[in-house]
């Protein structure tokens, strides 16, 4: 009954914060009155409003992510890097698409770094594809080392609009600048097997 509870909990949220723009204007009384439960309930299961949609978060992310396993099957008949490019460039749009959501999951990702998270996760989805673009016979460490660079960059550079709009001049949210950093950063990354 309790788990039954709690995934109510955290579906009626999802849907909150599916329909909200500004998931920080979500109160603990709106969770209440979607969920019909009382506060003592969703702070027992969740100690705090901030770790339930954190939870909340990391499920909705997860979900498009293996979405993306689908997307790859697509572009199969692409090159490696024409893949890796397009992937990417989905990701970033999605994490513009959904700015508020994506932050509040690479950040708790940031903080409670663990094997299952969303980040291990989109490591996990682009493995192959970064593998794809590595010559025959590139050491796995190295490999694993450009994918963890290649995301970490994008994250930073997202989780920095702003900053690196300033810098740069190039700002993460306008389609072609993100394009254009994206294909940088990737042949940044990627610079010893282009």
């Amino acid at each position: 009954m309790k788990k039954n509870i709690k995934q109510s909990i955290i579906n009626e949220t999802i849907n909150l914060i599916n329909a909200n723009d500004d998931v920080s204007k979500i109160t603990i009384r709106d969770i209440c009155k979607a969920t019909g439960v009382g506060t003592g309930l969703i702070n027992y299961h969740f100690k705090s409003k901030e770790n339930l949609i954190a939870c909340c978060v990391q499920q909705i992310i997860g979900d498009v992510i293996q979405q993306f396993n689908n997307m790859c099957l697509l572009l199969k008949n692409k090159t490696a890097l024409e893949r890796l490019r397009m992937m990417i460039k989905s990701t970033c749009t999605f994490l513009v698409d959904n700015e508020n959501i994506a932050r509040i999951s690479i950040l708790t990702d940031m903080q409670k770094g663990a094997f299952n998270d969303n980040t291990n996760q989109t490591l996990s989805v682009y493995l192959p594809i970064v593998k794809a673009v590595c010559p025959n016979g590139t050491d796995l460490l190295d490999i694993k080392i450009l994918a963890y660079n290649l995301i970490f960059a994008l994250q930073g550079l997202f989780l920095r609009t702003d900053l690196a709009k300033a810098d740069l001049a190039l700002d993460f949210r306008e389609e072609k600048d993100r394009d254009l950093l994206v294909d940088k950063v990737i042949d940044s990354v990627f610079s010893k097997y282009l």
